[in-house]
Parts: C-alpha cells; sequence; structure tokens
C-alpha cells in the first residue's frame, strides 16, 4: 500500500517537474536606475521606472546628492504610486549630505515586497525639496532591483497630466 502511494506521490512530483515552462530559465535578478535632477524651482520630483514588460521588484533604493548642507527632501506617507494606486508606506526624510537608504521596513519608507509591476505601468516616488533657500540642483537615483526576463527594457517615464496628489477630507 505505502509502495503505491509513495509510487503515486513521486508520479505527481515527476509530472509536475516537468511542466515547468522554458521561459521560467530566462528570468533573473536585473537591477535598472533612474536619474533624475530635483530642481529647487520645483516643488516635487517625480522619479519612475516603466518597464515593457512584467516584472517583480524585490527592492528599491533611493540616493541624493544635495548641493548644500541646508537642503531636505521628503518623501510624504502614501505618495509612491504604482500606475493609479497608491503603495501604503511610512513617511522619510532625505537630510544632509550625501543620502543613500534603502525604501523598505525598518530602514525608511516600510514598503513590502515584491512589488509587481505590470509591462507598461509606471512607479512613482514623488520627492519633494522643501526647502526655503534655492540652491543649486541635487542629483537623484532611483535604483529598482527586480526579477524579469533577460530581455526585458525597463526606462525613466515621465508623469503626463493631472496626477492624483492627496485627498483632502
Amino acid at each position: 500500500m505505502w509502495a503505491y502511494i509513495v509510487a503515486a506521490i513521486l508520479g505527481i512530483v515527476t509530472i509536475s517537474a516537468c511542466t515547468i515552462p522554458a521561459e521560467a530559465h530566462n528570468m533573473g535578478i536585473h537591477t535598472t536606475s533612474v536619474d533624475g535632477i530635483i530642481d529647487m524651482d520645483v516643488d516635487t520630483y517625480h522619479l519612475g521606472i516603466v518597464c515593457d514588460d512584467t516584472i517583480l521588484i524585490y527592492g528599491m533604493t533611493i540616493s541624493v546628492s544635495p548641493s548644500d548642507d541646508m537642503n531636505r527632501y521628503v518623501i510624504h506617507a502614501d505618495t509612491i504610486r504604482l500606475g493609479d494606486n497608491i503603495i501604503p508606506h511610512d513617511s522619510f526624510i532625505l537630510e544632509n549630505d550625501h543620502i543613500h537608504t534603502s525604501l523598505k521596513g525598518s530602514d525608511a519608507i516600510g514598503i513590502s515586497y515584491p512589488v509587481l509591476l505590470h509591462s507598461h505601468t509606471p512607479i512613482i516616488v514623488p520627492v519633494q525639496a522643501p526647502d526655503s533657500e534655492n540652491g543649486e540642483p541635487a542629483v537623484a537615483t532611483l535604483d529598482v532591483t527586480y526579477v524579469g526576463d533577460d530581455d526585458i527594457s525597463c526606462r525613466a517615464t515621465e508623469l503626463r497630466g493631472a496626477q492624483k496628489v492627496g485627498l483632502m477630507i
């Protein structure tokens, strides 16, 4: 009796092992970067990417090189968007000096990964510069680590049209 059960289980395992699609072997871990210039004349700068196929995002980091030591950069709570949807997260302030921080858990914002990013759907990280003194522009970089096909193309995206930035109740 046990022999039949073991044979049945092995048969199921063998069948399921044979059904793994060949495309799964083309998946790999990749990192893409988006650079932007945060100009003090612009209240909020939107760093964003869009890919030509669906990916799973496993991490995002943001780097900002402030132009002076008085600069402050803020990512407000619940402002990171995946298409039209908000990704719930905490607020985070980037202060002074060169900043390189992970957008996850205890390190900063608290986004739970993985994040499924569908093809041609942008993910946008708005960085605000609430500086009372207009200084030189700062360079900001968003690095996105994801799993996807080796031939996927990801690029910087721009926001167009009216954007939802908050809700007044």
